[in-house]
């Protein structure tokens, strides 16, 4: 229990407050400090007056923060005092007692000192000599401990060697003290373990925790005399777990300072000196008000700082008053409505799941919620925070948020400065109940979680060990659960899941052909028959592998046909060579970049992976002839049912697991064969490349003399397309990856190796355009973009991709124009409402242009006449936004109602399984368009039709959703169309509950 200061004199009548302890003879006057109702009552409706904040809030006092801990100068007294006499001190306490901030800001300051303390008396000899090194335990003790004694700026093998020293044997820390004292010259080590329950709260490892027990005690013993104080600051509720460890047991109960609450002196310092220093004042009633509210309670005193700086954050000028109090949340409620105001206003929809997944995350888990076995805090890498839906951007947006608000810290960890986040104290997981909603909402699925965390990280500390992954039921059991977890698996964690698999299948394999040659005493016959079949390539007693870089292109054999559109019967010598040709090119651009696989038919493929990619069933030929056509078609389906994987390339690409399949076909034209060559990109969740996968095919057509045996002719012209193809290959990875200025780069180069493809100017104008809108239309960009899809359509008129593209410049530089306008005041100028209404109506005629072919679905593997609805719809709303700024209120209805005639008919039926994101964009599009639809109504003072047409759009925007939710794969649909564009507008149209 712990000796108040002399009580504050004056409390009653007398207007001083003469305030004990090393208070640096400062003297409060009550009529400066202190101001009454009435004075409380006129700052009512002021502004905060400017200054920093005299509390900290959650964050705990550091060392830098000596001089302004406050009310705990006799408790660090008595610390101090019992280093004099025991080179071990126990500093225990509940969660929220202040052990951290009075051994850091209390206890290492006093020592470092050296001075008289505040009972009188004086620090132990030659303290302010001393090494002093401070240390949280984390999941891994003695690399922690590694760390402190070696220093921040060790070498990692350094300070890996001597973890395992300190592992090896109970005398490492002892010597490794003496190397330190010896090189800094001090007489005396002084190690500082704060948050020492973590050893169990967060290390897994016994055989670790009972070593860093072991140096420890041995570092202790009397009889060694070792020159090595040691202070824990360890929770309450952990106590009676160190009894595990006898010699440990035995230090903690001989050496032990318990912190209770803080007196009602105490507290009246902490809240009033701060205040007088900085010349805030206090309206009188609220310390009492703030006392009474903290009561007895030993944790109560980070909800205390909290309130205070929320209060504060309030203030009236330069008061803090009973009404900002009352604001704040009072002492319990301010860190829980602090939390939950975060992340309901400050945090976007997108963001909330994220925030949600974080604070889980920073959560250990005790195996229930009641006071028996509680939850406590964890630190977590940044890594570990890192999933498919949060990436390290959006991470760092929502961090910030949150350490703004002061819940969560960061830090690093050296030497290897690992980044790790932490929430800024326990009362946040114990006060704010829509945490606790969601800890108990799973808690059995939240610890497996958990469990998989650690063991990931077990992985990963001990370099990918495959004997560290999962096997058997384990492995079962965890994927069958990792199907719905309660929260996104981080990417390490998915990558231990996916080499798990893989080496659960390689074992599965090796089991399989251990038994098939162990029967052989029992069916020789039958072995010998299999054996020979083996041997000559026929069958094979493992499965098929499957790509694994991080970007996989497959080139398939390439077709020769005969003039009916059949597979000539020649062992397929001049297909293969030509796929051995193109793969071979590929491979040689990404020798340098292995994380880019390139297979290629042929005979390694089969020998190494036991794949065989096959012939790629080709489209028939266009003829003005129906019958001709009818009959090509027949043979082509007749001839699909003869090719492995040739029904869909989808198929072959979900087989493979290859991202990319180059494939082709040479057929007879004329004089002499042509090959035609193709690829295929399959869709990319987590990227904007919607309208850029599919099927694609290079208008030049390369003449073949001889196409069992093709020769340099043919290499000549075909070598630049597949360089040129690798390159678009490496801008497809780097837009993925996030790297755009060089995603960029790559399909400028490609266009420099194939200066007559369409469709490689239709790649480098799609990039060019994404710049563009990353970089708020900026037009140097959308006029390359302009000219690259331009160049796309001289070559080839038909390539609607191109005239897509080309509306979308043209839409994006109306909207820039108008924007522009609006923003130097010049919104209705009719000079530029024309130029705005020019390029909005060139979109229009680019987008009507595709739209009128129809889907052309099997031309491009997605439906790009739905997608030019899309752009038509919204570039007739555009139109009529332009309408309206020129003050004609008939002729933007009018094309509002154009808008929702191009696209509310057939919304619903676009073609979700080749685009899941086509019906969100156009449900998206379609809400737009009555939102506008309401406002013009609303123009003419319609409020009953303005109201139906909200509700209407409200209705688009929620089917908006529900797409996102049915296709929760697709990130980009989640995250950017969804997250951002529909789900704020049901937030925002949705009718407040019980509202009118």
């Amino acid at each position: 229990m712990t000796e108040p200061d002399q009580p504050a004199t004056g409390a009653t009548g007398d207007k001083t407050y003469h305030l004990s302890g090393d208070f640096r003879g400062a003297i409060v006057n009550i009529e400066s400090t202190f101001v009454g109702a009435a004075a409380a009552h006129d700052v009512e409706g002021q502004p905060p007056a400017p200054g920093d904040p005299p509390y900290k809030g959650l964050q705990s006092f550091g060392e830098g923060d000596a001089e302004h801990f406050l009310g705990r100068e006799r408790l660090t007294a008595r610390l101090v005092g019992r280093l004099r006499d025991s080179r071990f001190l126990a500093v225990v306490g509940a969660s929220g007692s202040g052990k951290s901030s009075v051994v850091r800001a209390g206890l290492i300051p006093a020592l470092r000192r050296g001075q008289p303390l505040a009972d009188g008396g004086l620090p132990p000899a030659g303290s302010a000599r001393w090494a002093i090194r401070l240390l949280t335990p984390t999941a891994h003790p003695l690399d922690a401990l590694a760390v402190a004694l070696a220093g921040p700026d060790a070498l990692p093998d350094a300070v890996s060697a001597l973890a395992g020293q300190l592992a090896a044997g109970p005398g490492a820390l002892a010597a490794a003290a003496r190397q330190l004292l010896a090189a800094e010259g001090r007489p005396r080590l002084l190690l500082v373990i704060d948050q020492f329950e973590e050893v169990f709260a967060l290390a897994r490892d016994a055989a670790e925790r009972r070593a860093l027990f072991d140096n420890l005690v041995a570092a202790l013993d009397p009889a060694a005399g070792h020159p090595i104080s040691v202070v824990v600051a360890l929770r309450a509720d952990f106590y009676a777990r160190f009894a595990e460890h006898d010699g440990l047991r035995d230090l903690i109960a001989q050496h032990q300072e318990y912190i209770g609450a803080m007196s009602r002196d105490e507290l009246f310092r902490v809240i009033v000196e701060p205040a007088a220093r900085g010349n805030w004042q206090l309206q009188e009633g609220l310390v009492e008000l703030m006392l009474d509210d903290v009561g007895s309670e030993p944790g109560a005193l980070p909800l205390l700082s909290h309130a205070l700086l929320e209060t504060w954050r309030r203030r009236r000028g330069r008061t803090m008053t009973l009404s900002a109090y009352a604001e704040s949340g009072g002492v319990r409620g301010a860190i829980a409505k602090t939390a939950e105001t975060i992340f309901q206003q400050r945090l976007t929809p997108e963001q909330r799941p994220i925030a949600r997944a974080i604070f889980v995350r920073l959560t250990e888990l005790g195996e229930s919620a009641d006071e028996g076995a509680p939850d406590t805090r964890r630190r977590a890498q940044f890594s570990e925070l890192i999933t498919r839906v949060a990436d390290p951007q959006m991470l760092d947006a929502v961090l910030d948020i949150l350490v703004d608000a002061r819940l969560v810290i960061t830090g690093v960890v050296p030497p290897t400065n690992t980044q790790v986040v932490e929430v800024a104290h326990e009362a946040l997981i114990r006060e704010w109940p829509t945490l606790r909603a969601w800890l108990d909402q799973d808690r059995a699925g939240l610890i497996r979680h958990r469990q998989l965390t650690q063991d990931v990280n077990d992985w990963l500390k001990l370099d990918r060990d495959p004997g560290a992954l999962y096997r058997g039921a384990r492995l079962a059991q965890t994927l069958e659960w990792t199907a719905d977890p309660p929260d996104p698996l981080s990417l390490t964690e998915t990558e231990f899941l996916d080499a798990s698999r893989a080496v659960a299948a390689r074992e599965a394999r090796a089991r399989t052909t251990q038994r098939a040659l162990a029967i052989g005493s029992v069916v020789l016959l039958l072995v010998a028959v299999v054996a020979s079949l083996w041997a000559f390539g026929n069958i094979s007693l493992r499965p098929p592998d499957q790509m694994s870089g991080d970007f996989n292109v497959a080139v398939a054999q390439f077709a020769v046909l005969d003039e009916a559109g059949r597979l000539v019967d020649d062992d397929a010598a001049g297909g293969l060579r030509v796929a051995e040709r193109i793969g071979a090119t590929l491979q040689a651009e990404f020798a340098g970049r292995p994380e880019v696989q390139v297979w290629f038919d042929g005979p390694e493929l089969e020998r190494d992976h036991n794949v065989t990619i096959g012939v790629i069933a080709p489209p028939p030929e266009v003829t003005d002839s129906a019958a001709a056509s009818d009959s090509i078609n027949a043979a082509v389906a007749a001839t699909v049912a003869a090719i492995p994987g040739g029904a869909s390339l989808a198929a072959v690409a979900e087989r493979l697991k290859a991202d990319v399949i180059i494939h082709g076909d040479i057929r007879p034209t004329g004089a002499a064969d042509a090959l035609t060559l193709r690829f295929y990109l399959r869709p990319q969740f987590e990227a904007d490349f919607s309208q850029m996968v599919g099927f694609h095919e290079f208008t030049t057509r390369i003449p073949v003399f001889d196409p069992a045996n093709p020769r340099e002719e043919v290499w000549r012209e075909l070598d630049p397309l597949a360089t040129a193809l690798a390159w678009v290959t490496q801008g497809l990875r780097l837009e993925i990856l996030g790297e755009q200025a060089a995603a960029l780069d790559a399909f400028a180069r490609a266009a420099e190796f194939a200066p007559d493809s369409d469709v490689v100017h239709y790649f480098l104008g799609q990039e060019q355009f994404y710049s563009a809108q990353r970089a708020n239309s900026d037009e140097a960009q959308l006029a390359a973009a302009e000219a690259s899809f331009n160049e796309s359509l001289r070559l080839n008129p038909d390539n609607a991709r191109a005239g897509i593209g080309l509306g979308s410049v043209r839409f994006l530089r109306a909207q820039r124009l108008l924007n522009e306008a609006e923003a130097r005041g010049e919104g209705s100028d009719p000079a530029a409402l024309a130029a705005a209404r020019v390029e909005a109506q060139a979109a229009l005629d680019a987008y009507t242009a595709v739209a009128l072919r129809g889907e052309q679905t099997d031309v491009y593997g997605v439906p790009v006449g739905g997608i030019a609805r899309v752009g038509r719809a919204i570039a007739l709303r555009l139109l009529g936004e332009i309408a309206f700024q020129g003050g004609d209120l008939a002729a933007a209805e009018a094309l509002i109602d154009q808008a929702i005639a191009a696209l509310e008919d057939d919304a619903a039926t676009l073609d979700t399984p080749n685009d899941p994101r086509l019906p969100a964009q156009a449900y998206q599009a379609l809400g737009s368009i009555y939102e506008w639809k309401a406002f013009l109504l609303d123009e003419r003072g319609e409020t009953e039709a303005a109201q139906f047409a909200r509700n209407t759009a409200l209705r688009y925007y929620t089917d908006c959703v529900r797409q996102g939710e049915e296709f929760p794969f697709d990130t980009y649909l989640v995250e950017r169309i969804v997250g951002q564009l529909c789900a704020p507008r049901v937030a925002a149209l949705t009718p407040a509950e019980g509202g009118g």
